[in-house]
């Protein structure tokens, strides 16, 4: 008997012999043959990006200013801190529902996490917070890898100058690393372990605390004013009811309603004064274009940003409705019937969040004022008693943006401040708002389509799905410190009713539901699951053969680099792989259509 339990028993196996067999040219092989495409030519995308922004913001050619051993530093704790809020928030509404007395001894500082969250309506105030945080994150991100046309001597890696405008200055090179290592990695591992994300200090003093302070200023509660306005159309009684109670002290709640609507009016008339003088980025960037132009692209950005997010929740709670009701309204129906075919849903919400993260980037390009501005004057000379023959002096005079001083915009201007404060109050959250109350109606506007494909296409492309791997190698390494939930609830109460609650998705109440019965957001329905719906390769297996893989490209290209042929070798190579890629793929769609 005893032989028999000794051999069954397995030792267990030291690291290195765990990834010793990753190692044996036929498992490098196969999972090569085996794994999706996109996820090979999203991994050097993203390494090529983050190679050139480690260029500009370490030889000290961004627009921060400072040496570049600090400006590299401070860039990675953004993006460190953008992935706590995206992380913490993934897990707190995964958590709602689950009693937390169950990890209260196992995870203490979880527990905290959870109790203060969940304390009377924390989790919506959060929740506002947390956006406003994020976008702010995602500004200053993009203020300290946007390049500075007066310090660049020359391009990185001598790219040319059309890929330089084109994706450098845009900051799609800012975007597509923010979007895989900022947020998509730390939403998808905190959807699997929840409670061991949550069990850190500094998520409850520095992530928590800090958007609940957020809140507590009060420069988003002109989200309220429009939400009361909702619910007065809209609202149900209980609704109305549980309004008034959460706002507490009616001097207290309007006194900072007062002080949004001040803030919001001048950030406006921040923006405005700038973009029709042409003192913005969008300016430096586009000296050809007229200033208004820069206010166009302004609007249609915001309004694409509030379309993403309004219509994301208009699915969600679309999700809930009677067939038969969503029938009544044409629109609605063709954009649900697209959205909740096969894993569109899923595919959707990838799109929206690459789509979403572009477009902040953009803005902070558009709305960020340039420093130093000066204006040219002109004044006549008069000598004596007579006014000479027009002779004219040029003088180079300093000013500000409606006369707010140097300090205030090196502060609050240069960086985009006042944009991320417009980008929040009005295209992210009240776009939910709207959308929470009339989703129907919001999902079925015309020109709706248009936004649903574009995020459909833009998951498809795949420029993203390097997150995944990512996330499972750092899940690996976390090693105990990072498990699934399943390891710490399986078996209670609560896990069973988390299982019965969350098939394949985790739903939460967002700040938005108070206007009807409460329909909830499934704001991690993409997390549960690869992108597409498609597992290739087996977790540990793609984790670490990826990174493998992903130094010896690494090491390959820094030798590449060094010259501006290999660089294009690299990137023509990628378009090759690319388009031959649609190309098969049209060919057989049309194919199977014709069948």
């Amino acid at each position: 008997m005893a032989t028999k339990l000794a051999a069954e028993e397995k030792p267990e196996l030291s690291l290195s012999q765990q990834l010793s067999k990753y190692f044996k040219p036929r498992t490098l092989f196969n999972t090569l043959l085996d794994t999706d495409i996109r996820y090979w030519y999203s991994a050097a995308a993203v390494a090529f990006c983050f190679a050139i922004l480690f260029v500009i913001v370490g030889k000290e050619e961004s627009k921060i200013g400072i040496h570049g051993v600090p400006a590299v530093l401070i860039w990675w704790f953004m993006l460190f801190y953008l992935s706590c809020l995206e992380g913490t928030q993934a897990a707190l509404v995964a958590l709602q529902h689950i009693d937390p007395e169950v990890y209260r001894t196992s995870h203490p500082h979880a527990y905290k996490c959870a109790t203060l969250g969940f304390k009377g309506n924390n989790l919506d105030k959060y929740i506002i917070g947390r956006q406003f945080s994020v976008v702010f994150v995602v500004f200053m991100i993009g203020y300290c890898t946007s390049y500075d046309a007066d310090k660049m001597e020359n391009n990185p890696f001598d790219l040319s100058d059309g890929f330089r405008d084109s994706m450098i200055k845009l900051g799609f090179v800012s975007a597509l690393t923010t979007i895989v290592v900022g947020q998509l990695i730390s939403q998808i591992v905190a959807s699997r372990c929840n409670i061991d994300y949550l069990n850190y200090r500094f998520q409850y003093y520095a992530v928590i605390s800090v958007c609940l302070f957020m809140e507590f200023i009060g420069l988003m509660h002109f989200v309220y004013l429009i939400q009361k306005v909702v619910v007065q159309i809209k609202g149900t009684d209980e609704a109305k009811k549980k309004q008034m109670k959460n706002q507490g002290n009616p001097f207290f709640f309007w006194g900072r309603v007062v002080l949004s609507t001040g803030v919001l009016a001048l950030c406006l008339a921040i923006v405005f004064d700038s973009l029709f003088r042409g003192d913005t980025g969008y300016a430096a960037t586009f000296p050809d274009m007229p200033n208004y132009s820069g206010l166009i692209f302004f609007m249609l950005l915001c309004g694409l940003v509030h379309c993403t997010e309004g219509l994301q929740v208009a699915l969600f709670a679309m999700q809930k409705m009677d067939p038969e009701e969503i029938k009544a309204h044409a629109g609605a129906q063709a954009n649900a019937a697209v959205a909740f075919k096969g894993n569109n849903l899923q595919a959707f919400l990838i799109g929206r969040q690459a789509l979403t993260a572009l477009s902040m980037f953009i803005l902070s390009l558009i709305t960020s004022v340039q420093a130093d501005l000066t204006k040219t004057s002109t004044s006549t000379l008069i000598n004596g008693t007579e006014i000479s023959s027009g002779t004219l002096n040029t003088v180079e005079e300093g000013y500000t943006i409606l006369g707010l001083g140097n300090t205030f915009s090196s502060m609050f201007l240069e960086n985009g401040l006042v944009g991320a404060v417009v980008l929040t109050i009005c295209a992210s959250l009240s776009g939910q708002v709207i959308a929470s109350a009339f989703p129907l109606g919001f999902c079925g506007l015309p020109g709706m389509w248009i936004v649903l494909d574009a995020c459909l296409l833009v998951e498809f492309i795949g420029l993203t799905h390097f997150s995944w791997p990512l996330a499972d190698g750092v899940q690996k390494l976390m090693g105990k410190y990072m498990q699934d939930d399943e390891v710490y609830l399986h078996g209670s109460k609560e896990f069973a009713r988390k299982e019965r609650i969350f098939p394949d998705v985790r739903e939460t109440e967002i700040m938005t539901t108070q206007v009807t019965s409460k329909p909830e957001s499934i704001v991690l329905y993409l997390y549960t699951r690869r992108a597409g719906g498609t597992t290739v390769v087996a977790v540990d297996e793609f984790g670490v053969v990826t990174v493998i893989v992903m130094a010896v490209t690494v090491i390959v290209k820094s030798y590449l680099l060094n010259s501006i042929k290999g660089c294009l070798l690299i990137v023509m190579l990628f378009d090759v792989v690319i388009l031959s890629y649609v190309t098969c793929f049209a060919l057989s769609s049309f194919w199977h259509g014709c069948k």
